[in-house]
């Protein structure tokens, strides 16, 4: 009876690593996400930028490219601003009620009453 039940257990553990395989293969093709780094006035670590980055990327209204933005310039105007996610805030408490625009790869958070960019979160080099 325990012989029966052998060639299944193979079947099974066949099918389990072949699965696995695939899945690896798949993983192997997938780029790894771009490790991010933030400047600004806020200190926030590169697991947190890449994090930040990665959810405010996936949600990002498309924009044309613009000029490199930098910490101190202002947003200019034909960039759209949206308000910043609650769970952005909440890894960045100070940054609470401000907004963010999508250049290229490059993210700039912006104190929305003077479009002031206070931070600016993009691919290490």
């Amino acid at each position: 009876m325990r012989l029966g039940l052998l060639p299944l257990g193979l079947i099974l553990m066949t099918l389990s690593a072949a699965a696995g395989g695939a899945w690896a293969d798949e993983a192997a093709r997938t780029p790894p996400a771009p490790k991010m780094k933030a400047e600004g006035g806020a200190e926030i670590t590169p697991h947190d930028a890449s994090t930040i980055a990665a959810a405010l990327l996936a949600t990002a209204a498309p924009q044309r490219p613009t000029a490199d933005l930098k910490v101190g310039d202002m947003a200019p105007g034909h960039i759209d601003l949206r308000p910043l996610p609650a769970s952005v805030a909440e890894l960045v408490p100070e940054y609470r009620g401000f907004h963010y625009a999508v250049s290229r790869d490059r993210i700039a958070i912006v104190q929305p009453a003077t479009r002031r960019i206070v931070e600016v979160i993009a691919p290490t080099r």
